[in-house]
């Protein structure tokens, strides 16, 4: 068999092999209630959808379109006939970031086909990539589990190798895709598709050649997205009780430390990346074309920086939303090496030393950061399952009685809302006692509530679970429920 093929054969079995590893990993913290939050909320949303009620979460978020347009959970919500359960939405977070994975390597090997014939060099960015800080916080962030941002990352890449294919309609359909995931990518769907053309047009890819039909197209679509995306969101705002601010906004004031932070975040997205990208400028002679790139992956990073600063008062803003400058800096990447090898066609050195150190920096990054993957890892080798305590919430489990469709809601711990949510929407105790201010409406979700569950005790074996809820809920539950079960730790009121 020809090396090449054996590097291909190698590559796509390294990642089914951590594919199958993570989806282990992410299972067993789920199972063993390591995940709360947006997982749930999110599923809450599809699996009402997929009922026929529409995109309503449930008391908390309400009709969550009002705040996010995802769109895309029509999509998701046809899956819930195979598997209803709040895991496929792990299994979609992890497998969308592997899928990428697989599509770095393949551009890699389509840019890279005069300088990689045996495919090793597309073998080594893919690992790098799946090691890139970035890039690594995005397989599932606990405790979130879920984001659908996550699914940017290969809808972008496929985007691109449609334009290397010269496949304008695989390439409208993805843009489609793209702008169905959420509201915020009204602001990032113009940046990709004029990375795509400007960075093509510096490096001579051929691909989708433009002309006014097809920019009439895809400012079609855009404008579409714009036009049905905001209706919606005034649409569906209206329908809610509650209105959304983030709350990064009362946290920050602009000034010298905000500024500190802007920083700081610059420099933990490009660090890792750097030492290949200087070694091969510098042992390229600073050739202009590779400093376009570095400028426009570092314009890029710029760009998010600000938007999350716009969107959340925050430059750190969320793993989730940070996710989508993986593709483009590794696009950027593969045309520099490839700029590279042109200058200097038998120096392969200075290529594999930088490879080296982005390796070792994200490694290291990956095992400071917390929380990451490495927190959920750490619990499955470290930590057994307690089948006693399972026990006890699956007999709750089958005691909650489901008459209708969206039959009201249940209350429980943060970390608790697993197996419940698989019919019912849900609102955490945490939320209650420390979200919401007011009074009245802290004793009306409690009084609506159809089951509230509550532990009897300090849980010091479950670090998530050592505050208990407070006075105020305590007799707002005995005043307004029935206690109809309990075991060893827990309560079940209705």
């Amino acid at each position: 068999m020809h090396l090449s093929k054996i590097i291909d054969l190698f590559t796509y079995l390294i990642i089914f092999i951590l594919t199958l590893f993570l989806i282990k990993v992410a299972f067993y913290n789920y199972e063993n209630f390591q995940f709360a939050s947006d997982v749930f909320r999110h599923f809450s949303v599809i699996r009402n959808i997929y009922e026929g009620i529409g995109p309503y979460e449930g008391p908390v978020a309400e009709y969550v379109f009002g705040v996010h347009t995802f769109f895309i959970f029509y999509l998701i919500a046809p899956l819930l006939v195979i598997f209803k359960d709040p895991k496929i939405l792990i299994l979609i977070n992890i497998t969308s970031v592997f899928i990428s994975s697989i599509l770095i390597y393949i551009i890699s090997k389509k840019i890279l086909i005069e300088e990689d014939r045996n495919n090793l060099k597309s073998l080594l960015i893919t690992i790098i990539y799946l090691s890139f800080p970035t890039i690594f916080k995005g397989y599932f962030y606990q405790p979130y589990g879920f984001q659908v941002d996550t699914l940017a990352t290969p809808f972008f890449l496929c985007m691109f190798y449609a334009f290397l294919s010269n496949r304008f309609l695989i390439f409208l359909i993805f843009s489609i895709l793209i702008l169905s995931i959420k509201e915020e990518f009204l602001l990032i769907y113009p940046a990709l598709v004029i990375f795509i053309f400007y960075i093509s047009y510096i490096f001579n890819l051929k691909g989708i050649v433009l002309n006014k039909k097809k920019i009439f197209f895809i400012s079609l679509i855009y404008i579409l997205f714009f036009l049905i995306i905001i209706p919606t969101i005034l649409y569906y705002s209206k329908l809610n009780t509650q209105g959304y601010i983030p709350p990064f906004w009362e946290n920050y004031e602009l000034g010298f430390n905000f500024l500190y932070l802007v920083v700081i975040k610059f420099l933990k997205i490009f660090i890792p990346l750097s030492p290949l990208l200087l070694i091969l400028l510098v042992f390229s002679k600073y050739d202009k074309k590779i400093i376009i790139a570095i400028l426009l992956i570092i314009l890029a990073t710029i760009l998010r920086i600000l938007e999350n600063v716009i969107i959340y008062a925050d430059p750190n803003g969320s793993s989730w939303g940070n996710l989508i400058l993986g593709p483009i800096f590794f696009i950027s990447l593969i045309l520099i090496i490839k700029r590279y090898y042109y200058i200097n066609s038998k120096k392969n050195y200075p290529f594999l030393i930088g490879i080296f150190l982005v390796f070792i920096l994200s490694v290291t990054n990956n095992f400071l950061a917390v929380p990451s993957i490495k927190t959920s890892i750490d619990f499955f080798f470290f930590h057994k399952t307690n089948n006693e305590f399972q026990a006890e919430i699956k007999s709750i489990n089958e005691r909650i009685k489901i008459t209708e469709v969206n039959d009201g809601y249940i209350i429980l711990p943060l970390y608790f809302a697993h197996p419940f949510v698989k019919e019912m929407n849900y609102v955490s105790i945490p939320y209650i006692d420390q979200t919401i201010s007011d009074l009245k409406r802290k004793k009306e979700l409690v009084l609506n509530s159809s089951y509230i569950i509550l532990f009897k005790k300090n849980q010091d074996k479950l670090s998530n679970h050592k505050i208990l809820p407070s006075k105020d809920f305590i007799d707002w539950v005995n005043e307004y429920k029935n206690k109809i079960y309990e075991t060893e730790n827990l309560i079940l009121y209705k």
